[in-house]
Order: structure tokens, then C-alpha cells, then sequence
């Protein structure tokens, strides 16, 4: 992967909305009220954000970075 799309994909954020609305699809899901619509939407977010987790492995390992790990405390 070149450099400059490295970190590209490294900036990309999601936006404050969209974990809003994850946490509210979440919530609802977890109380068994989501139509059929919101259980795509829901499916939809958690495909982009695995896909995007997954492209800033690939961009962290094009550019050397290493991550810290967090402690189990």
C-alpha cells in the first residue's frame, strides 16, 4: 500500500452521528425493537466499520506503526 493512501485510510474517522446512531440501533437491538430497516442499517454499520478496522490494520502495517496494546485491569 503507497504512503500517502496509508495515511489517508489512517485519518478516516467515524463521525460522532454515525456512532450515535450505532449506539441507538445497538440499544434497540438489544431490546428487541428494531424493524426489519434498522436491523440492515445496523448490519450496514458494523460491515463498514469491520472493513474499515481491517484497511487501518493493512495501512498501520504498510507504514511500520506499531499499536499499544491496552492492559487487562
Amino acid at each position: 500500500m503507497p504512503e500517502e493512501r496509508a495515511r489517508q485510510i489512517l485519518g478516516i474517522q467515524v463521525s460522532e452521528r454515525d456512532k450515535s446512531r450505532m449506539r441507538e440501533l445497538a440499544d434497540r437491538n438489544q431490546e428487541g425493537t428494531l424493524s426489519d430497516a434498522e436491523r440492515e442499517e445496523m448490519v450496514a454499520f458494523a460491515k463498514a466499520t469491520t472493513l474499515l478496522s481491517i484497511l487501518k490494520s493493512k495501512a498501520r502495517l504498510a507504514l511500520g506503526v506499531k499499536i499499544e496494546r491496552r492492559s487487562k485491569s
